[in-house]
């Protein structure tokens, strides 16, 4: 099942940019994992954290992928994080046999409206 979800918040000021940091940094030590599944296998994962310029003061598209023979069986999901000014926009999406693009769509309007952009 699809899954879509945004996240607005407002934060101190330099909070937005320092959770966006941090959530690089986790990526970057982070860049591969295995887990067991509730079968007790091990599936693996990679993770990236790619920035995307001109979106907001700051944007990242996370992802996290699995890996192996059966990873069509895992979600697949995308994180992207915007930052304008002090308020942080998190949207997410996990369509199966779909390039993820709705989660870049959805930020790029959502930021044209934090940004008072016409839509």
């Amino acid at each position: 099942m699809p899954i879509a979800q945004i996240v607005l918040a407002a934060t101190n000021p330099g909070d937005a940019g320092r959770q966006i940091a941090e959530i690089h940094a986790l990526a970057d030590r982070c860049q591969s994992f295995s887990a067991a599944n509730a079968d007790g296998a091990s599936v693996a994962g990679t993770v990236t954290a790619t920035a995307i310029h001109g979106l907001g003061d700051q944007a990242l598209d996370v992802r996290v992928t699995a890996t192996g023979p059966d990873a069509a069986t895992y979600q697949q999901p995308e994180l992207i994080l915007v930052r304008v000014g002090d308020k942080l926009a998190a949207i997410s999406d996990d369509y199966p046999d779909a390039d993820n693009s709705s989660a870049l769509k959805a930020a790029q309007l959502l930021t044209a409206r934090l940004t008072g952009q016409p839509v």
